[in-house]
């Protein structure tokens, strides 16, 4: 690789960890990043090549002759909310080195229709819960002493009750559970932030008896949930075992993911009068969202305990 577009490299990074992204946001983008630099050299061209002529008073006043456009051009065989991903990353390579994005944000690709978005009902997540009940303690009989049936089960409890993603889920660690106080410690994702979640008697229940059974298994490693061969739970098996869930409870349909119990969770919340600023602070997403979220004007504590009280689907079945 060229020497500038080393430094540059290094400088996009260092950009990232000012901007505090997540490290799976980070691998990803620096991975496009890193693909771009190469197309580049590809063309004898480095990063000092990049941008848009600018005058002083930040118009633009030359066009780039050759960069991002012609990166984009080789990928118009995906679909066009790909392809607009890819613009909104390289907007950010660009502006790293202050310099100024070839494409206008309007003229970014749109995706050709909104994406399915599926919400499950109460019913259906009673349902989903109640199965993932039955199937531990199914897989409790057939194979005494095993932990996946009961962490499958508390996974998607926590999925019902906090509304994280897998990724959150996957990253929670033994700690991250204080039974003390009945709060969840959820790790941030996707440019959100970390939140400490308090949770319902169920919950609380299922994480203290699969915990007090988890400190048995010999194994160093700290994550909550764990693979047969005591790795960290992946997000690839979550979605298996999840979708083994739903088949089985009848709830089964394309789309159904983990991120639908979220998407419920935010959906209950505002049936219960949350408006979108109290939202933003339970979820955990950051200023800039669609919803909206400002950072220090509500109480977390109060708000999450809040949250709890009113939002307990187990206890509810009028919700819908």
């Amino acid at each position: 690789m060229k020497e500038v577009n080393k430094q540059a490299f290094k400088s996009l990074l260092k950009y990232f960890a000012r901007k505090k992204y997540t490290r799976e946001t980070v691998k990803r983008w620096t991975s496009t990043a890193m693909e771009y630099i190469i197309f580049l050299e590809m063309h004898d061209k480095t990063v000092d090549d990049l941008g848009d002529l600018l005058n002083s008073e930040g118009k633009v006043v030359g066009k780039e002759s050759f960069g991002v456009k012609e990166f984009i051009d080789t990928k118009t065989k995906y679909e066009a909310s790909y392809v607009g991903y890819l613009c909104r990353v390289l907007k950010r390579f660009y502006t790293a080195w202050e310099k100024h994005f070839p494409i206008p944000n309007e003229d970014f690709p749109k995706a050709k229709g909104e994406p399915e978005r599926v919400t499950l009902t109460t019913e259906e997540i009673l349902k989903l819960q109640e199965t993932a009940r039955i199937q531990w303690i199914q897989r409790e009989k057939s194979t005494p002493g095993d932990l996946l049936g009961l962490r499958d089960y508390c996974m998607i409890l926590i999925g019902i009750d906090c509304g994280p993603r897998r990724l959150q889920i996957s990253r929670l660690n033994i700690d991250h559970y204080d039974d003390k106080k009945g709060t969840l410690f959820v790790p941030a994702a996707k440019g959100g932030r970390d939140t400490t979640r308090v949770l319902s008697k169920i919950l609380k229940n299922a994480l203290r008896y699969y915990l007090e059974r988890r400190k048995k298994l010999e194994s160093k490693n700290k994550a909550m949930f764990l693979l047969p061969n005591n790795e960290r739970v992946t997000t690839s098996a979550m979605s298996d075992r999840f979708s083994a869930t739903c088949k089985e409870a009848g709830v089964y349909a394309k789309g159904v993911g983990f991120h639908a119990l979220r998407r419920a969770k935010v959906w209950r919340l505002k049936k219960a009068g949350f408006n979108e600023e109290e939202i933003n602070n339970i979820m955990g997403w950051k200023r800039g969202s669609k919803m909206s979220h400002i950072y220090g004007e509500l109480d977390q504590t109060e708000l999450q305990q809040k949250a709890a009280d009113i939002d307990d689907i187990f206890k509810r079945n009028n919700i819908d």
